[in-house]
């Protein structure tokens, strides 16, 4: 088969460009780009009570680092930090105490107890007949 000066055979055509460095370079970080953008907008959820005793662990008696215990886990590494943090609020009181100390405390529950009708020396303790 013949073809005339015009027209051209598939072979003679152009190869497709392939990709060189800094092209393949400028999509890897575009596409790190999205991706990232993707997880700034994605809100890690928080960790349970098992796994924030499981992070402290790590990082109390394994001797870990942040980066370790998140590549191990994979936690991110914020969850990770909140999880070390010692607890905004204070510990819950006691239910028995009053805020403000007082005699409200203890001595109001069991009302009764500690007065003359009963108490004290006990009802025939040390009696003997």
């Amino acid at each position: 088969m013949s073809t005339s000066a015009g027209e051209t055979t598939p072979s003679a055509e152009t190869p497709t460009p392939t990709p060189t460095p800094a092209s393949a370079s400028a999509s890897a970080s575009a596409s790190s780009s999205q991706t990232s953008a993707k997880q700034k907008r994605h809100k890690a959820r928080a960790l349970t009570r098992d796994e924030i005793i499981e992070v402290r662990a790590l990082k109390k008696y394994a001797k870990w680092t942040h980066d370790q215990i998140v590549a191990a886990t994979g936690f991110t590494i914020n969850q990770v930090q909140s999880a070390c943090k010692a607890p905004r609020y204070p510990k819950k009181p006691d239910r028995w105490t009053v805020a403000g100390g007082g005699t409200g405390g203890r001595a109001s529950v069991g009302a009764g107890r500690g007065t003359a009708e009963g108490a004290g020396s006990g009802e025939g303790e040390g009696m003997v007949e």
